[in-house]
Order: C-alpha cells, then structure tokens, then sequence
C-alpha cells in the first residue's frame, strides 16, 4: 500500500500500523509504503481507511524471502537476457526475479548486449 507523505507523516503511520499485522514501513521521497503479508492486505488496509488514511495506491506484489546474489558476468547476461525474452513476450503480465545484480555489474551487461545487439 502506498501513501502520500505529504498527507501523512512517515511517524503517524508507523504509529498507526503499529495496531495490524502490517510487516513494515518504508519511507521514499514520494510515497510511504506499507508491506503486509497476502493474508493481512485486506485488513490492513481496511484498517487505514477507518482510521482516514487515503490510500494511493493498494496491490499485491511479490516480494523474495531470500535474494540471490549474482556476480559472475555471464550469469548475469543470461538473467539478463531471459528477463529480456521474457518481456517481448506479450503473455508474460509481470516479471519477479529475486537477483540482486550490481550497479557496476549490470551497467558492463546492458554495454555488453548494446555492442553485440544486432540491428537492421
């Protein structure tokens, strides 16, 4: 769930949240966003609005219990290119990994498939 901070402070929604099964709270420059479990989303959520909190935006998403870390190059291109593949495909809605690439890592991969891209 994500709520406009410039409504509600980051310090009034942890208190608020603090009664429900809400996993967490995160503050970003334009949003507060509120993690919960599949089970408690409903809830939650109900639970904010009764309390007047206008809610931006509300869906599930998949979240990784545990992230995979990958530094080698060519495990990253293939990651990368199955990503890719899967994107062109009109099928595919929505795309959830659970690799953490590096800045540096990443940027060599897109330079990598940039120059060897073939174009017509």
């Amino acid at each position: 769930m994500f709520i406009d901070p410039t409504k509600h402070s980051y310090d009034s929604i942890e208190e608020t949240i603090f009664e429900t099964n809400a996993e967490d709270v995160i503050s970003e420059d334009n949003y507060i966003k509120i993690i919960t479990s599949i089970e408690d989303h409903h809830e939650v959520e109900v639970y904010l609005e009764k309390k007047g909190i206008e809610i931006m935006e509300s869906k599930l998403d998949f979240v990784p219990d545990n992230e995979v870390e990958v530094t080698e190059f060519d495990k990253a291109l293939k990651v990368k290119k199955m990503i890719e593949s899967f994107n062109e495909d009109e099928d595919v809605v929505t795309i959830s990994t659970n690799e953490l690439i590096s800045e540096k890592l990443d940027t060599e991969v897109d330079e990598f498939i940039e120059k060897n891209t073939f174009r017509s």
